[in-house]
């Protein structure tokens, strides 16, 4: 019985590519297609399947209203197709960085301990006995460093390929990462830099299956597990964060936990890149309306050096003269001496 069909599924004749518990991936002229039970879920491209008797037929073949796996026929009705698109609402702050604190809480304690979830918590580091395990962690650690800095194209070089698995940890981690980005994108308006494309770009191994993924992820098209974690770290309830999250830790080995911990920090290191812009543009809108309230006060137009900010012109603007001084200015004045005197190397007391 066929349950659902994603919407990146594209007509075509399929070969199987590889097979697990829970899932056949097959290869063929549309890219990457997957048949999959419930437990797993639907996504862009998944096919989901009240169940997977084996053995399945090695040969698929989809068409626009049609899917058929050797004697099995399933028309495909418009009530089938997953939307995997990346919308989740308007941002939340006032939930989201708490969220994110739970969600990390969560991941640490639960994920597997080969994960790169080492990168939350480097008491995981212990973990990683074997000489190439230690090279993983400090290749990654470097990798992600870059990234978390703002040189973010050597760092996705650097991560990518790197780890255990059918996808390797450092896709997965990358994967997440342009997910946030999108999802950032999504609910404030905020564009990433570098553009998702080029992280893309850099991130690309020619592993069919982790590119198959990174380029959904560049997409903005999402499982449905990742939409409703991403939709409930917007809200108050953490039950539904600890369900999703839950769920997606159980993908692979450590697929789920590496693209958890990569989604976490690339969001985490976004809001606060958003907070201290809002903050910067806070301090440049008081500067200014203190500047316009010394223009009313009777002060010639130009700069003078406020506490944390930048002086433009060293000399203070004269006042003037057709004014009586006030209070307000009388007190400017004497804060004008005391900076001239402060730049010409004398202490005030």
């Amino acid at each position: 019985m066929l349950i659902s069909v994603g919407d990146r599924v594209q007509p075509g004749l399929y070969r199987e590519h590889s097979r697990f518990r829970r899932v056949i991936n097959y290869s063929g002229t549309g890219g990457l297609v997957s048949l999959v039970e419930p437990e797993v879920g639907a996504g862009p491209l998944n096919i989901v399947v009240r169940e997977i008797r084996p053995p399945q037929p090695s040969v698929l073949t989809i068409t626009e209203n049609a899917i058929t796996l050797g004697d099995a026929n399933w028309d495909i009705l418009p009530s089938h197709r997953f939307n995997s698109d990346l919308n989740c609402g308007e941002m939340q702050e006032e939930f989201l960085l708490t969220n994110l604190n739970f969600l990390e809480k969560l991941i640490v304690d639960e994920a597997h301990p080969r994960s790169l979830v080492f990168l939350l918590d480097d008491g995981r580091i212990t973990n990683f006995t074997t000489s190439f395990e230690q090279a993983l962690v400090d290749r990654v650690s470097a990798g992600v460093r870059k990234i978390e800095t703002g040189d973010t194209i050597a760092g996705v070089r650097a991560v990518k390929g790197c780890g255990f698995g059918l996808t390797p940890g450092g896709d997965d981690y990358i994967c997440g990462m342009l997910i946030a980005l999108n999802f950032v994108r999504r609910t404030t308006g905020q564009i990433p830099y570098p553009p998702v494309e080029s992280i893309y770009a850099a991130a690309r191994s020619g592993n069919l299956i982790s590119d198959t993924f990174l380029r959904l992820a560049k997409e903005g098209r999402i499982h449905v597990a990742v939409k409703a974690l991403l939709t409930a770290l917007l809200h108050p309830d953490q039950t539904e964060i600890t369900r999703c999250a839950r769920q997606l830790l159980t993908r692979g080995e450590t697929s789920g936990a590496d693209f958890c911990t990569g989604l976490l920090m690339t969001v985490r290191r976004e809001s606060h890149s958003r907070k201290e812009e809002k903050n910067g543009r806070h301090t440049r809108a008081h500067e200014s309306h203190l500047e316009a309230h010394l223009e009313a006060e009777g002060f010639a137009s130009g700069r003078i050096r406020f506490r944390g900010g930048v002086t433009k012109n060293k000399s203070f603007p004269r006042r003037r003269e057709s004014r009586q001084p006030t209070p307000i200015t009388a007190q400017m004045e004497k804060f004008a001496h005391t900076q001239q005197s402060a730049e010409a190397g004398v202490t005030q007391k």
